[in-house]
């Protein structure tokens, strides 16, 4: 699988444990983002869910039309623990930093967020995944994302 998404020629948007995966791929460690106790597995990790505060690390097509200061939906325990080789950063977080990476000479995306996850007061999501539809050269509407 590594390999395969190493070679792909097409533009790729990897949304939480997908980011994590593509960050592997290219020799990033992932690993829990805190453990709050000896309990196994996820049940011992602290997680970072709910709308949070994130902010603009470098400027993208992806991030076109947005405020330096986003609030994207996060859900998840474990996170990039270094840029991928060849990555470069453009969204940050407090909690997790690698929030948003992209391969430096393709349309290789990764985000921890969900873009997939808006709602009127957290619109930035959807202009995310807008913005990667226009970049992937995808013509017509977006499928229908979840509103929370």
């Amino acid at each position: 699988v590594y390999g395969l998404i190493r070679a792909t020629r097409y533009p790729m948007l990897g949304i939480c444990g997908g980011h994590q995966l593509l960050a592997k791929a290219f020799g990033a460690q992932v690993a829990p983002t805190k453990r709050i106790s000896q309990a196994a597995g996820y049940a011992g990790c602290w997680r970072e869910k709910g709308f949070v505060s994130l902010r603009v690390a470098a400027k993208d097509p992806l991030l076109a039309g947005l405020p330096e200061r986003l609030s994207l939906w996060e859900n998840h325990c474990e996170e990039v623990k270094s840029l991928p080789k060849g990555f470069l950063l453009l969204v940050r977080g407090d909690k997790s930093r690698r929030q948003a990476v992209r391969h430096s000479s393709s349309k290789v995306y990764g985000v921890q967020f969900h873009p997939e996850i808006f709602n009127g007061a957290h619109p930035h999501g959807k202009v995310i995944l807008l913005n990667f539809l226009k970049l992937a050269g995808v013509v017509g509407r977006p499928p229908d994302a979840q509103e929370r």
